[in-house]
């Protein structure tokens, strides 16, 4: 029912779009970025890639194995947007006031894009293998660009 509202909402607005167009501007967005890239590492990709990285997995304890995987199809829902928002946070990454170099920065952060979608189209299927792969594709790419930009730690 949603989907038909939502389609005969856009098929209602679709023509007034072109009208409410001014002319083109060449001039890039107002973006204006207010979090620092620790902000977005602790308050979204930390919490997104948690979300995406428990979802599923096994757990052997003295009771056997276990497998986890989401429940119904509210809980995939929940993996893929956690999948998604973890996708964005790699765009958000590139921004050229976050950006450390244009280089091995600019390849983690389309790496942590490109492999968020993976993991976002594996929730959708419903396909815990594939989520979980892309799961582990994405521990790499935070893992290699954690050691090439936080610092050691002296001690």
């Amino acid at each position: 029912m949603n989907t038909m509202r939502i389609l005969l909402f856009g098929l209602a607005v679709l023509p007034l779009a072109g009208c409410a167009q001014g002319p083109q501007s060449a001039e890039a967005p107002p973006f204006k970025p207010v979090a620092t890239v620790l902000d977005i590492m602790e308050s979204l990709v930390g919490h997104m890639a948690t979300d995406v990285f428990a979802s599923v997995g096994t757990v052997i304890d003295e009771k056997g194995t276990h497998e986890i995987v989401p429940k119904d199809d509210e809980a995939w829902a929940e993996v893929r947007f956690a999948a998604m928002g973890l996708a964005e946070t790699g765009n958000l990454l590139m921004f050229p006031t976050r950006a450390k170099d244009q280089g091995d920065w600019l390849m983690f952060s389309q790496q942590l894009v490109d492999r968020s979608v993976v993991a976002a189209k594996a929730a959708e299927a419903k396909d815990a293998g594939a989520l979980l792969d892309a799961g582990g594709q994405i521990y790499e790419t935070c893992t290699a660009c954690h050691m090439k930009y936080i610092p050691a730690d002296p001690q």
